[in-house]
């Protein structure tokens, strides 16, 4: 492709760029290759770098990516401060292309539908504590890949039982279907960048019809760790074809791993970069007029051929050896010596100490020697760049400022990091922001981060436990946002010269950037720290506790939860999560207690309410589920999961007028809430409309296609309809999803007793009775069931026993009514049966007590 006429633009980038004159093969080689066609075999359609730091990575990337748009690409470029996951990755790169002229209209707006549904997750007071952590930690930690969009899996999955997996999947799946309407956003939140990446690649392609395409990827050793398995992928084909003027440059400080990138061989160029050659550098010095031999070798000498250092030596074009000053002194220090102003020297080390720069940052570090043009001319020197978040020093001239600047003037030291402490402190301020707010707002976390940062670095008394207790606030507002807290202390460990400080950050960042036993190790290191407060031992406490719930191990997590409450009693979210792991546990009345004192600590924690009322209607007090129930819709009408178990309890209770009613609004309010339509389902079997039944349950299955009640819900359908076969189809598929599943057999030996097989009705029937009774020691409300199935097995004596002990176990007149509807369906196949009307006069007497 032909290069397009040279703009004013063009020559500005140029001048701009310093007349960077080194690498002169390496930019030749990568230019060639734009012009090639691609179809031609020397054409390469991936370069990668690598090198130590100072070697001239970055420098050498930005001149190819402005070579790429010299030539007509439509250049992205990225590196650490842009992304820390494969969404901001997409994200930074599209808004490059846009500014470029290069519209992405249809994936931004799936980005932002994503985007606004996670906030909605976040946000939802109605959502299954740990749910929103849980598609963090998988939207973030991309590496591992998503299967079957189970945000789980891998390196991760191996930590967690497969059972509790299962059901937190499961759970996850079914308040996802809940709370959104499509089912695509289900898909969106639960594996987004699965179903964001073919967007991606689509626009990619489009934008290439136009104009051929760059992508640089600079410090990939700090992003590899969530870009290289994507691009992988990515190069592999998984998210589409890609277009074939596509040109992907990788900068690091690693080589790729031949393993890994074997497939690509012949597809890529890869280059070592080491210190200039003697050519090389003397072609840079010659370019910034540095001509003198005698100069030339003292640079060369001090910089080591270091491309960065020789870029600064020259900056000031010396114009004879004693200006560089003594060969055995600090190349940092010879720099600034060169900058007559004395003040502008303070200026620029001062500009080194906080991690990134604006004008009002630089202001606040300098002050009160600050003048209006400093930032202009910091910004202009040979170490400075513009990233995402403001201008950074490169970091290997940032830590040689700062070990001079330690070495130099601890006072001053000190007095600088409190002063921009304070800059960030009174951003934070500025803000007006309180409690949760605060952690939604990316200004005021990025302004808290570095005020912590600072501190930590100006070695304030209660630093260090204060930012653990903000690290806490960040893992409870979201996991991932712990990392950037542990990292924070391991960077002020490093530039402020204290190893522990440094180790311990290490120690937490390995630690928050893995997998959920890893957090479990965080967790734990958090909540025993002394100089931790009691608020935040307590937070971390219960986090670790909600981690152990998900993964099934319920006692510890109810461990967890009571040692969170004994250092803060009144923490409402920790005692509704306890009531919540008893629930899962099936100790119905602790878990009433612990819903109810939450409650009364925040009588508006919607989702508690909810829980309560389906803690009541799970033994049975369906009047008072209804009662939380509806008072959980009124705190929060949206609550779809509470509307569809009100309208379960008003099934249950025969009021199916109110259930139809119920179940079609949060049907209407989440379309793929497959419970809450296999409820609906169930709720047209029992008045008679067995082809809105069919519709129902079908639907389900077709949701959530191991939903074995919903199976066996179409199955009896099947049954009163006469479609036997379809029948025992459906009971069969029940029963392989769980062998133990009693009324799987019993509705199968139902049909088996229609169709003449006694036999096998009868040994289904038996099998019916034995699962039930396993459940009936545990759960009284089973023993009119029980008796059901042990009439139907043909024993009566032990049929009129459970109904007895049924009678004598109080059990409400809805479990009678079902149990009652049950003989009803057995008397129509079997005829009246031995013991029958004993166990029905039972039932009906307790019945008409409990009314």
């Amino acid at each position: 492709m032909g290069k397009r006429p040279v703009t004013l633009q063009d020559i500005i980038r140029q001048r701009q760029a310093g007349g960077f004159v080194g690498r002169r093969g390496e930019l030749e080689a990568f230019e060639r290759n734009l012009d090639l066609p691609v179809d031609d075999p020397r054409r390469r359609f991936l370069f990668t770098f690598h090198g130590d730091a100072g070697v001239g990575k970055t420098f050498l990337v930005r001149q190819l990516a402005r070579l790429a748009g010299e030539h007509g690409y439509a250049a992205a470029y990225l590196d650490e401060t842009d992304a820390v996951d494969v969404l901001g990755a997409m994200e930074r790169l599209t808004a490059q292309w846009e500014a470029a002229g290069v519209h992405c209209r249809d994936w931004t707006k799936r980005l932002a539908a994503y985007r606004q549904r996670r906030r909605e997750l976040d946000r939802d007071p109605g959502a299954p504590d740990g749910m929103a952590s849980l598609l963090t930690r998988s939207a973030t930690r991309i590496g591992v890949r998503l299967a079957a969009d189970v945000p789980v899996v891998g390196a991760v999955a191996a930590e967690v039982d497969p059972d509790a997996l299962g059901r937190n999947v499961d759970q996850l799946r079914m308040f996802l279907s809940r709370k959104f309407h499509d089912h695509r956003d289900v898909q969106l939140v639960l594996s987004p960048v699965e179903e964001l990446t073919p967007a991606f690649v689509t626009e990619l392609s489009e934008a290439a019809g136009d104009r051929p395409i760059a992508l640089f990827f600079d410090t990939f050793e700090r992003t590899s760790a969530f870009l290289e398995p994507w691009l992988l992928d990515l190069l592999g084909g998984r998210y589409g074809a890609l277009p074939a003027n596509l040109v992907i440059t990788v900068a690091g400080q690693h080589p790729l791993d031949p393993n890994r990138w074997s497939a690509f061989l012949g597809l890529r160029d890869d280059t070592g970069l080491e210190v200039f050659t003697p050519a090389e550098a003397r072609n840079l010095l010659a370019g910034r007029g540095i001509t003198d031999e005698r100069t030339t070798e003292v640079i060369l000498e001090i910089s080591g051929r270091l491309p960065l250092l020789v870029a600064m030596l020259a900056q000031s074009g010396p114009a004879s050896a004693e200006e560089v000053g003594d060969p055995s002194g600090d190349a940092v220090e010879r720099f600034l010596k060169w900058e007559p102003d004395e003040r502008r020297r303070s200026v620029a080390m001062a500009g080194a100490f906080p991690r990134w720069l604006d004008a009002d940052v630089l202001a606040a570090a300098c002050a009160p020697e600050a003048a209006a043009d400093d930032f202009d001319w910091l910004c202009r020197l040979p170490f400075v760049s513009r990233h995402a978040d403001g201008f950074r020093y490169h970091q290997v001239v940032r830590a040689a400022m700062l070990r001079v600047s330690r070495a130099h003037s601890p006072q001053a030291w000190w007095d600088r990091h409190l002063a921009l402490a304070a800059h960030h402190r009174a951003a934070c301020d500025g803000l007006d922001l309180s409690g949760p707010k605060r952690w939604d707002d990316d200004r005021w976390r990025a302004a808290a981060l570095e005020e912590h940062y600072h501190y930590l670095c100006a070695r304030t008394p209660g630093a260090l436990p204060r930012a653990l207790e903000a690290l806490v606030d960040a893992y409870a507002y979201r996991s991932s946002e712990a990392l950037p807290w542990a990292q924070i202390i391991a960077q002020a460990g490093t530039d402020s010269d204290l190893p522990a400080l440094r180790d311990r950050g290490d120690h937490l960042s390995t630690l928050a950037a893995g997998p959920d036993d890893n957090h479990i190790t965080l967790l734990t290191d958090l909540a025993t720290k002394p100089d931790l407060d009691a608020h935040h031992r307590g937070t971390a406490l219960a986090e670790r506790g909600e981690l152990h719930r998900l993964a099934g191990r319920y006692d510890k997590a109810l461990t967890d939860f009571t040692g969170s409450l004994e250092l803060r009693p009144d923490y409402a979210w920790a005692i509704a999560e306890r009531g919540w792991t008893y629930l899962l546990m099936g100790r119905y009345d602790d878990a009433l207690t612990g819903y109810t004192r939450a409650i009364e600590r925040n009588p508006t924690l919607a989702w508690a309410i909810a829980g309560r009322g389906l803690t009541y209607r799970r033994i049975g007090r369906y009047d008072d589920a209804l009662t939380d129930f509806t008072l959980a819709i009124e705190l929060n009408p949206p609550l779809d999961w509470a509307i569809a178990g009100r309208g379960w309890t008003y099934r249950l209770m025969g009021r199916y007028d109110d259930a139809l009613t119920d179940y079609t609004r949060a049907i209407e309010l989440s379309p793929t809430l497959d419970w809450a339509t296999a409820g609906r389902g169930l709720t047209y079997r029992l008045i008679g409309r067995y082809d809105d039944a069919l519709t129902d349950l079908t639907r389900a299955i077709e949701l959530s296609p191991t939903l074995d009640w919903a199976i066996v819900g179409r199955g009896e359908t099947y049954r009163l309809m006469g479609r036997y076969g379809e029948a025992v189809g459906d009971l069969d598929r029940a029963i392989e999803l769980d062998p133990r599943y009693d009324l799987a057999y019993y509705r199968r030996g139902l049909v088996a007793f229609a169709v003449g097989r006694a036999d096998d009705g009868r040994a289904d029937m038996e099998r019916a009775a034995r699962h039930c009774a396993e459940r009936a020691d545990e759960d009284p409300t089973v023993e009119p069931w029980l008796a059901v199935c042990l009439l139907a097995a043909g024993r009566a004596g032990e049929a009129e026993q459970r109904a007895a002990h049924a009678v004598a176990a109080g059990v409400s007149r809805y479990d009678i009514d079902d149990a009652l509807d049950d003989i009803s369906d057995l008397r129509d196949v079997l005829g009246p049966v031995d013991g029958m009307a004993e166990v029905v006069a039972a039932l009906e007497a307790q019945r008409g007590r409990d009314q």
